[in-house]
């Protein structure tokens, strides 16, 4: 998650890295829960989100933004 942390800081530009980002922290997200730890779940869960929403925001064509902040957010 660092790295992508440090390449969607560094090139904001570049969609990608903060999807994987997003995608990486909806993942951990997805960790958390199923060992019983809500709280950093949700923590997780939220800031893909966030990360997905602004994707959407910015590039609405692309489908896979759209399918990936719906499955977040389900």
């Amino acid at each position: 998650m660092e790295l992508y942390a440090r390449l969607a800081h560094s090139f904001p530009g570049v969609p990608r890295y903060r999807a994987g980002l997003a995608d990486t922290r909806s993942n951990l997200g997805w960790h958390y829960y199923t060992t019983s730890q809500s709280d950093k779940a949700e923590k997780e869960y939220l800031a893909a989100r966030d990360l997905q929403r602004a994707l959407v925001d910015e590039f609405p064509a692309v489908a896979e933004h759209r399918e990936e902040l719906a499955l977040t957010r389900n």
